[in-house]
């Protein structure tokens, strides 16, 4: 009996070691900040999400440095 439960816990640590690598939590990056350009060129800060679900960003804002609070969110328009 004992022989079978050490086999049945390695199993299934062996299982979530294994699948534990394959997940991935939902987050958006913070991927790109260009501050203080040159004269001519926009600042601007580049938000990437790594997943394929849209993420709604709607009343996120920046308060220090910048001022700018992101739009409503449109599920039609994820991309936007």
């Amino acid at each position: 009996m004992n022989l079978l439960r050490n086999s049945f816990l390695k199993t299934i640590l062996l299982l979530g070691f294994l699948t534990s690598h394959h997940l991935q939590a939902e987050q958006v990056i913070f991927s790109e900040i260009h501050y203080n350009a040159k004269a001519g060129l926009p600042d601007f800060i580049e938000i990437t999400n790594n997943t394929a679900t849209p993420f709604d960003t709607a009343g996120w804002f920046f308060s220090d440095g910048i001022v700018y609070t992101f739009p409503d969110f449109d599920p039609a328009e994820p991309s936007a």
